[in-house]
């Protein structure tokens, strides 16, 4: 008696079935890992606020303060200090003493730049108290009954956290 094979797939074609449907399915697990958000894109949320500074007399200065929220890691952060009017000028917290948490103060009667000296990444030092420059410059000091745009920004999200004008007494 003969027989006869009356498989209408031979079993070469399963497995190639197999195999595709599985390349297809690490395709779409692969594109659903890789889309999801990179955690240091995530806008951090903070309360930062900028106002005179009334604990100094005399001197003409401003504090920004980190009133609640999340931390701002070191070297995630930039901020921008000009004369209303000018274009930002944004400098990148320092790497070691940039950490920006709830209670830190930033006291500076600088500003990223005077207009015509524009700060450099070696020129300006930005920390979790004060802005200041590694050696003097001139026109870089606040000036009293100027007003001032001051903007913070977290540099992985490019999220704006704090943008508002100061006037200095």
């Amino acid at each position: 008696m003969l027989r006869r094979n009356e498989d209408a797939v031979s079993p070469a074609m399963g497995s190639m079935l197999l195999a595709t449907m599985a390349v297809m399915l690490m395709g779409v697990s692969a594109m659903f890992l890789f889309s999801l958000p990179d955690g240091n894109a995530i806008a951090p949320n903070a309360i930062i606020t900028a106002a005179n500074n009334p604990d100094t007399s005399n001197v003409v200065d401003l504090k920004i303060q980190h009133k609640s929220g999340d931390v701002l890691k070191a070297g995630y952060w930039k901020i921008s200090i000009v004369p209303v009017g000018q274009p930002p000028v944004f400098v990148t917290s320092d790497t070691t003493m940039g950490e920006f948490s709830v209670g830190n103060q930033i006291i500076t009667s600088n500003i990223t730049s005077n207009g015509s000296y524009p700060a450099s990444s070696t020129g300006v030092i930005v920390t979790n108290r004060g802005v200041y420059y590694g050696s003097p410059h001139n026109g870089n000091d606040m000036a009293p009954g100027q007003k001032y745009d001051i903007k913070l920004v977290h540099s992985q999200s490019n999220a704006v956290l704090l943008d508002t004008v100061v006037e200095v007494r």
